[in-house]
């Protein structure tokens, strides 16, 4: 069923992405060889005549700055795709690329890598549709085009649904409702769609519930009413709602043909739902299903048949349901759906509890792990393509605002804007951490340390950043390799300074998210022992102490890495009477804890006090320096 409604909201998006060749205009009158060469190719029936025509019309342009050549190669593209000749769609949009790229052309340099994305859609190749519709759609952002950066948008939240990012796809799709017009329901219906699958898929069935409700107010088929019905009845059903599902479905099933797939579908779950809800005896029916989507080669219907089937045997025949779950097995096999076979071999596992053939437990274990491998493998391709792509986007903002001027002034006017946003991404950055913290803060025994975090970093910024700042505006003999290496030490010095204040994320992965400020902080020379992390269950201990034991290890690292000379760093981490022991050690150069004052460490201990722990420091010159937490579940 989620392939269904993948392959649904799919399809939507095809009717009105798929760009008919057939019309676009010239908007300027010419009629030079090339265009007239253009305009016989849109009149001609044959396509391959067409596309000789399109190929000699596009040797014809001289110029990449010729509105024409565009309108020429998303032609030869489209005809190519339809021919299904992928390599020379790949040729052709590749051309389209380099052309654009080369004048800076963002419009049809989007176009472009749109078509690439396209041409990989028909080839199966989805990592490929991944990179380059992600591309397309974050330069129409960059040119302010909201409605084809929406649909973009849409389609790049697709094809993370298909490499099975199913958290990435629906943040996607929730983005692309923000660029998508309020009139465009083809696109409405295909996102909530999309939102209503990636929800069902992530168990959060009530809000898959809710998107379908919203994708069916903008369908305008009765196939495509009944698909979303059929999903909204099965997710009442999963919720345990039978009463609810039964109602969708009876609703279905009076609009429903009896010669079309979908009623089956309708049937199948309507009857599955009566088992659940009454135990009546529905294996009659529904293998009666199954025999027709057999014969009809409904392979897809056949591995829901099967999953009921198995299930209600369960109860009443075992052999038969062990039968059924072998033909469920082989079934998800041949049609290449790891994920039902995934499912298929937990329904065998279940069912043969007593006599287990260890074959089956290692299939399932190896394609769980291959199926986690391969999304996660997604999660971090996403990130490289978003990370390289801004950079991207950089160097196109900063081609586009050279001017035509002489090259003295050029370079005077680029100094001054990256002062200018230099200054202005300081202040901000100061005033976003300053706002951040204030905000955090909830009990009245934190003000003062609020107000000691505002001076700290306002002093920071003054006397670190903004003198240097000021140093290098007013400096005479600046030259522009300078400039760049010492507004470089000042970029790394104020992204230390956000690394000290940034967000903690306090959840299930607290520990990753330790772990990693841990390795992020220490520098790669130092040997890191941290024992027991992974140990500790940090559900014990709410945001609070979290955030709490996060700065305080921060603070503790910090000072590590500025102070200590150390070679080798200790962090234990240990469960002992239902308190939670941290213990620190490092074996640097040490200090003197009775003769100095250390205001790092007095902001340690009023942290710890505030949630009633307990911390205490040891040290002397040249024995390193070790500290004791203590903090209760």
């Amino acid at each position: 069923m989620n392939k269904a409604t993948s392959l649904f909201a799919f399809i939507l998006v095809i009717i009105v992405s798929c760009t008919n060749a057939e019309k676009v205009d010239i908007q300027k009158f010419r009629n030079d060889y090339a265009y007239e060469l253009f305009v016989k190719a849109k009149n001609e029936k044959d396509i391959d005549r067409k596309l000789n025509l399109l190929a000699l019309a596009n040797h014809q342009v001289k110029s990449a700055s010729d509105t024409l050549l565009y309108d020429i190669l998303d032609y030869q593209i489209y005809y190519h795709d339809l021919k299904r000749s992928y390599d020379s769609s790949l040729y052709y949009s590749n051309e389209m690329i380099n052309k654009a790229a080369s004048i800076n052309d963002t419009s049809n340099l989007a176009k472009g890598y749109y078509r690439k994305a396209r041409t990989f859609l028909y080839l199966n190749k989805q990592e490929q549709v991944l990179e380059n519709m992600y591309r397309s759609q974050s330069l129409y952002k960059s040119i302010h085009d909201s409605v084809k950066a929406g649909k973009r948008l849409v389609e790049l939240a697709n094809a993370q649904d298909r490499l099975g990012d199913f958290t990435g796809s629906h943040q996607t799709a929730t983005d692309a409702l923000n660029y998508i017009a309020v009139d465009d329901s083809i696109y409405l219906a295909s996102v909530h769609t999309l939102l209503a699958l990636t929800s069902s898929k992530l168990d959060d069935y009530e809000s898959s519930i809710k998107e379908n409700k919203k994708a069916l107010k903008y369908v305008k088929s009765r196939h495509d009413s009944l698909v979303i019905l059929n999903n909204i009845g099965v997710n009442y059903r999963r919720i345990e709602n039978f009463k609810k599902a039964d109602e969708v479905f009876e609703t279905a099933l009076c609009k429903a043909q009896d010669t079309i797939r979908i009623t089956w579908s309708l049937r199948d779950n309507y009857f599955y739902n009566q088992y659940l809800k009454t135990g009546e005896n529905v294996i009659t029916e529904l293998e009666g299903i199954a025999v027709q989507r057999k014969k009809s080669n409904d392979i897809e219907g056949l591995l829901s048949s099967y999953k009921h089937l198995s299930s209600i045997y369960q109860e009443h025949n075992l052999s038969k349901a062990k039968q059924i779950a072998e033909q469920y097995l082989n079934t998800a096999k041949a049609f290449g759906n790891p994920l039902e076979e995934l499912q298929a071999l937990e329904v065998i596992i279940q069912l043969n509890k007593e006599n287990l053939k260890e074959d089956y437990v290692q299939e399932y274990f190896y394609l769980n792990d291959s199926i986690n491998t391969s999304r996660n493998k997604i999660k971090n391709l996403f990130a490289k393509i978003k990370f390289d792509e801004e950079q991207k986007l950089k160097e196109i903002e900063k081609l586009e605002h050279q001017s035509a001027a002489s090259k003295l002034e050029a370079e005077k006017e680029k100094t001054q804007k990256i002062v200018i946003s230099v200054i202005l991404f300081f202040l901000l950055l100061a005033a976003f951490i300053l706002y951040y913290l204030i905000q955090q803060k909830h009990k009245r025994d934190k003000i003062k340390e609020i107000h000691d975090t505002e001076a700290r970093l306002s002093k920071k910024v003054h006397d670190e950043l903004a003198n240097d700042i000021f140093q290098i505006m007013t400096d005479p003999a600046v030259t522009e390799s300078t400039l760049i290496d010492r507004l470089d030490n000042v970029y790394h010095r104020t992204r230390d300074i956000s690394k000290e204040n940034n967000l903690i994320h306090t959840g299930s992965d607290f520990s990753d998210e330790l772990q990693g400020m841990i390795s992020s902080t220490v520098p790669s020379s130092t040997k890191v022992f941290i024992i027991g992390l992974k140990n500790i269950e940090w559900d014990f201990y709410n945001q609070e102490k979290k955030i709490v034991i996060y700065r305080v290890i921060q603070e503790l690292l910090v000072n590590f890495r500025k102070h200590s000379k150390a070679t080798r760093l200790t962090l234990r981490f240990e469960n002992s009477g239902g308190n939670l022991n941290i213990l620190y050690k490092d074996n640097g150069q040490g200090t003197d804890l009775k003769n100095a004052k250390f205001s790092g460490l007095r902001n340690m201990e009023n942290r710890i006090h505030l949630i009633d722990g307990s911390i205490t420091f040891q040290s002397k010159p040249g024995s390193g320096f070790s500290c004791q937490i203590n903090i209760r579940s």
